[in-house]
């Protein structure tokens, strides 16, 4: 119905729990490397998203810091091709990790408002 009903994803796939697929795409979605209002996107991606799933406390509660361990784990991964390749590692997405982390930490509070209860 012209509507969007999945976004598949395949860098990383298999078993997994389902926040880090929301912390995925709240990410992705807010971009705040590049828009300037990300919590205005951040609450479209929480009411679609909360109109199909419902998310548990404990879930809503660790969503900011899966977000944050997701940007971590993404690093780790990276560095790891890096040495099974033997190339230099992107310190890009070591720096992407330090900010995403600050604005995340930052925002925390203005973000955990935005998901509907």
């Amino acid at each position: 119905n012209n509507q969007i009903s999945a976004v598949l994803d395949f860098e990383f796939t298999g078993p997994d729990v389902r926040i880090i697929d929301i912390a995925s795409g709240l990410k992705f979605s807010m971009r705040i490397w590049e828009n300037d209002d990300p919590l205005e996107i951040g609450a479209h991606f929480f009411r679609g998203y909360q109109s199909k799933v419902k998310l548990t406390e404990i879930e809503r509660a660790s969503l900011i810091d899966i977000m944050i361990l997701r940007d971590v784990a993404s690093v780790i991964w990276r560095l790891g091709l890096n040495l099974a390749t033997n190339t230099i590692p992107d310190t890009e997405r070591i720096e992407d990790l330090r900010q995403s982390k600050t604005w995340l930490t930052t925002h925390r509070t203005q973000l955990e408002d935005l998901w509907p209860t």
